[in-house]
């Protein structure tokens, strides 16, 4: 392993403890140094915006998980949980859009009880 990734991975295995003790600050910490070694990871980026959604910074947390899904768009819960803060945040008409590309995505993995 290089530096970066054992830093990567210390980080994130530190950030999964805060979390699984609902110490979300110490979470969102770091998670977001595991970002600063791999900037795209899927895993951090959906890690942290879970962490900031648990701390209700639904803005930032909407920002990583779009990002997640820029960076992996087959990932439909990270567009569902945009979709989610969009609905939650008041952004009903912008929710909607997002849910019909969630719904769409669920439909064509064979998921249609998702889809509906």
């Amino acid at each position: 392993m290089t530096g970066n990734q054992e830093r990567f991975q210390q980080a994130m295995n530190e950030g999964h403890s805060a979390a699984w003790d609902q110490a979300w600050d110490k979470a969102v910490t770091y998670y977001r140094q595991a970002l600063e070694e791999m900037p795209d990871h899927p895993k951090a980026l959906t890690s942290l915006a879970l962490a900031l959604y648990e701390q209700q910074d639904y803005a930032e947390a909407m920002k990583y998980y779009r990002r997640a899904s820029e960076v992996n768009p087959n990932d439909v819960v990270s567009l569902e949980k945009v979709a989610e803060l969009l609905e939650r945040t008041g952004y009903l008409a912008q929710a909607t859009e997002v849910y019909m590309v969630v719904a769409e995505m669920y439909a064509k993995n064979r998921e249609v009880d998702k889809a509906v």
